[in-house]
């Protein structure tokens, strides 16, 4: 935990955190070596994915507002049973091409799977054919919201890891519920009662 905490970017030097020889460990030198990312959002990536991936697992899957893509470049690697994976946002980042240089020198077959699209979330969703899951992480604020509205549009299996909360408003909502259990989990016990009223 010490170190899952830290926001400097992986670097060569920390080889010796992942020194096995699994895919994960062998994944995580490859970033390192690259400085791609900061051991914080690799840490909540990973957790993310081994919290979701099962309910998650889908032909094609997508990554909104997905910023370097981390998380859905590891359903590319380590799932055999997804076929597609979609990384959405509205601009590519320099830090997605370390990342997807990282994932390609340790796991080849993800050259076959991963789509960068920069566009909105709803211009994408016209082309979507079959089965298909969704997440988002740190999707900023409202982001999250939307990315809940179109996976119901589409009948999607989503999950979130929000953040931002600071800019999202519901004026339906109690404000003594706010003040009672605070305005962040407010929010996301609002959201969960969404979910639900959709099945």
């Amino acid at each position: 935990r010490s170190i899952a905490g830290r926001r400097d970017r992986m670097a060569p030097r920390w080889a010796h955190w992942f020194s096995t020889d699994s895919l994960m460990d062998r994944f995580a030198r490859a970033l390192s070596i690259r400085y791609a990312i900061d051991m914080k959002e690799f840490a909540e990536s990973v957790e993310f994915f081994q919290r979701v991936r099962r309910p998650l697992r889908c032909s094609t899957v997508m990554d909104m507002c997905c910023g370097h893509g981390l998380t859905g470049i590891l359903f590319a690697i380590f799932e055999r049973d997804v076929q597609k994976v979609l990384l959405v946002d509205r601009r590519r980042p320099e830090s997605f091409e370390r990342v997807y240089e990282a994932a390609l020198a340790v796991a080849p077959w993800v050259a076959d799977k991963i789509e960068f699209k920069e566009c909105e979330m709803q211009s994408v969703i016209a082309d979507i054919e079959g089965p298909v899951s969704m997440l988002g992480v740190h999707a900023c604020g409202v982001r999250t919201d939307e990315i809940l509205e179109v996976s119901r549009s589409i009948k999607a299996s989503v999950a979130v890891m929000p953040c931002c909360h600071a800019s999202v408003k519901y004026g339906e909502r109690p404000k003594s519920f706010d003040e009672t259990i605070g305005r962040e989990l407010a929010i996301d016990i609002d959201r969960t009662y969404v979910l639900r009223s959709h099945g």
